[in-house]
């Protein structure tokens, strides 16, 4: 028993006979065995002893509504038992303690441990730690859930407000693919024709999403992307392309990745890479410029400084940046000694990339996020779609997501009036999923009048309703063909994925279309 309590943490510093000789013979704790799924300690009962499991797991349980149990925290030998609700006003049990498995608890008397305490400095002092740590972890996880409201954004980053009812061009300058020994890219020079084009077009508002500028494209060499590839125009063109915009009135936003390490970039160095428990390191999929392994996203920041300082001192500025997969991509664990990190660690280390891109320029975006990143972000792309690893949609996609987070984030959509795209099943017509959730409109760098016409509708419901609660979604229909949305100025959009027909009722106007022969009126 001594030898595992010598890595508990209220004992650590203290080896097995100073623990033998502090708690032995004074009869003020209890030894019992629980068999695998026998009842600990029940929730609301008063604690008037700390847990410490001396061998064995157990885990808390709490009923849902469902009347099932929640799971919560499982933990194993020596870890304690709710040492925050030992002391205090409030001395009861949160949860229910359950055996996984056979287990030991050691109890330890309320009164006892504050004479160890007392008697122990070093007792003490791991107390203090083990409640402060607690009430550390769960400050984060309060700030990662905390809701902030596009409009409190605003306040703090007033750029934010241009989304509002803007389009979103998300295009290239180079990309790169070494597996294949092909590129492909847009000049700067021809980028400049086609946005001047969606000017003419009658284009007011404009958000503009650039990446592949590195010097050998999208996808290739990070996070040493930069310096600005030559192939499209170099800087000067990069340039001419970024004054453009903000001479219109746009937005310009870089899309960056921090993530990956590429094994051939310059940076690349294998002791900077998550390490997995057994030691090995941990490595993705080959991408575009080839294989990859994972940056320990302690040491992200340091990337994200470096090429963002290096782009502002270049005069290349932009207006805000996409960080890719740092929302969607599940939190990395790492045991490298020198970068140990586990998840809530990672979560909060992408936090602060985010929160850095937020003070240098203003927009902060990324893809697909979960509830931690929603207080960091402005903008996220691929919010809601339910796809497999082919791309092939296997759900109806519903606003789900927006009736929590609608006036949160802006969420860009496309709008195609052809049924079936990159994100959705042959059946749906995306122009009606950007209505029904009251999108920001994906816009192509070629767009068509048409095209143009179907961004101009989705940008005005957008720019009525994109700082506004979806406060309600129905099924109109059995099959979930017909959907109903309203929003809180009391719009209401109504979408029929079977006849194409739509309709958007403001509070002082009606618009109604179809989206199948294009008509509206």
């Amino acid at each position: 028993m001594y030898s595992i309590l010598t890595e508990c943490p209220l004992f650590r510093g203290l080896t097995e006979d100073q623990i033998h000789e502090v708690i032995d013979g004074r009869g003020d704790y209890t030894l019992a065995d629980y068999r695998d799924g026998e009842l600990i300690a029940r929730r609301d009962t008063a604690y008037s002893g700390l847990m410490i499991i001396v061998r064995g797991k157990v885990h808390g349980e709490m009923p849902a509504a469902s009347g099932r149990p929640v799971t919560i925290e499982p933990l194993e030998a020596p870890q304690l038992i709710a040492p925050a609700f030992l002391f205090g006003g409030y001395n009861k049990l949160p949860i229910d303690v359950v055996a996984d498995g056979d287990a030991t608890i050691m109890t330890l008397h309320r009164g006892y441990l504050f004479e160890l305490m007392q008697s122990n400095v070093l007792i003490m002092s791991n107390f203090i730690d083990i409640i402060s740590n607690r009430a550390n972890v769960w400050s984060k996880k309060i700030y990662f859930l905390s809701f902030r409201s596009l409009k409190e954004k605003i306040a703090q980053t007033p750029s934010v407000a241009k989304l509002i009812g803007s389009p979103i061009v998300h295009t290239t300058a180079l990309f790169t693919d070494m597996n294949r020994g092909t590129d492909w890219m847009i000049t700067y020079a021809e980028h400049l024709k086609r946005l001047a084009r969606l000017k003419s077009m009658g284009l007011e508002k404009l958000y503009v999403h650039l990446d592949g500028i590195g010097y050998r494209g999208y996808d290739n060499l990070e996070p040493d992307q930069l310096p600005v590839g030559a192939k499209p125009g170099g800087p000067a063109g990069l340039k001419s392309m970024i004054d453009y915009c903000h001479e219109q009135g746009w937005l310009f936003a870089y899309h960056q990745q921090y993530r990956d390490m590429y094994l051939d970039s310059p940076s690349c160095d294998r002791e900077l890479l998550v390490r997995r428990e057994d030691g090995t390191n941990h490595f993705e999929t080959t991408w575009a410029g080839g294989r990859n392994g994972v940056l320990c996203s302690w040491l992200a920041l340091d990337y994200v400084r470096r090429n963002n300082t290096f782009l502002a001192d270049t005069g290349l500025a932009p207006d805000g940046c996409y960080l890719d997969v740092f929302a969607i991509v599940y939190g990395d664990e790492c045991y490298h000694p020198e970068h140990r990190m586990n998840r809530t660690d990672c979560y909060e280390a992408r936090r602060k990339c985010f929160d850095y891109i937020r003070d240098k320029f203003g927009i902060v975006s990324s893809e697909e996020p979960v509830d931690w990143a929603v207080r960091s972000l402005h903008l996220v792309h691929h919010a809601m779609w339910g796809v497999d690893g082919e791309r092939n949609t296997f759900a109806q996609p519903v606003p789900l997501f927006n009736l929590v987070y609608h006036d949160a984030l802006v969420t860009p959509f496309e709008t195609g009036r052809k049924r079936g795209s990159y994100y959705y099943a042959k059946s749906e017509i995306p122009f009606l999923h950007a209505l029904i959730s009251a999108g920001m409109p994906y816009l192509d760098e070629e767009a068509s009048a048409e095209d143009m016409e179907a961004a101009k509708i989705v940008a005005e419901l957008h720019g009525r309703v994109g700082l506004l609660e979806m406060t309600n979604h129905e099924m109109l229909s059995p099959d979930g063909r017909r959907q109903r949305a309203a929003y809180g100025d009391g719009t209401v959009v109504t979408v029929d994925q079977e006849t194409g027909d739509w309709e958007i009722a403001y509070p002082d106007k009606t618009v109604r279309g179809n989206a199948v022969n294009w008509k509206t009126n």
